[in-house]
C-alpha cells in the first residue's frame, strides 16, 4: 500500500468517524454530549476548510483552533464534570504540544500527521461516542 493510499484512508476514515461520533452526540446525548458534538464539529470544519498544505507544521489558523477547542472541552469539562470530557481535553492539549513540537523540532511530517490524527482527530472523536453512550446506559437505567 503507497503512503499516499494510506494517507487518504487515516484522513477519510477520520472524517467519516468525526461526522458519525457528532451526529451520534446530537441525536442521542444529552446536553453535555450535544455540547461536545457541537464543538467538535465546529473544530473539524474549520480545521479541513482552513488547513494549509504548504510547508511543514500546522499555520496559525489550526493552532487557533485547536487552541480554542481544548479551551472549549476544558470549560465543559469543568462545567459537567464528565470523564469523557476530561479525556477530550487532554487529547486536544497533547495535539497543541504535537503543534509546538513539530514547529520545534524536526518531526517528520509522518510522525506529525499521524500525532495530530491521533490527539485532535480520533481521540476526542472516541471520547465523545463512549460519552454518549454512557448517558444513554445512565438514562436507561
Amino acid at each position: 500500500m503507497s503512503i499516499v493510499l494510506a494517507h487518504l484512508i487515516w484522513m477519510w476514515s477520520g472524517i467519516v468517524a468525526a461526522a458519525l461520533s457528532c451526529l451520534y452526540g446530537f441525536w442521542r446525548g444529552g446536553k453535555t454530549e450535544r455540547l461536545g458534538a457541537a464543538i467538535l464539529a465546529v473544530g473539524w470544519a474549520l480545521s479541513l476548510a482552513l488547513t494549509s498544505h504548504a510547508g511543514h507544521g500546522p499555520g496559525m489558523a489550526i493552532m487557533v483552533i485547536d487552541s480554542t477547542v481544548t479551551v472549549a472541552f476544558a470549560v465543559l469539562s469543568l462545567w459537567s464534570r464528565k470523564i469523557w470530557t476530561l479525556v477530550a481535553t487532554a487529547c486536544m492539549f497533547n495535539d497543541i504540544l504535537t503543534h509546538v513540537l513539530a514547529s520545534a523540532t524536526k518531526m517528520s511530517l509522518f510522525d506529525y500527521i499521524t500525532a495530530t490524527g491521533l490527539w485532535s482527530g480520533w481521540g476526542p472523536v472516541i471520547a465523545l461516542a463512549i460519552g454518549v453512550w454512557l448517558h444513554n446506559r445512565r438514562t436507561k437505567a
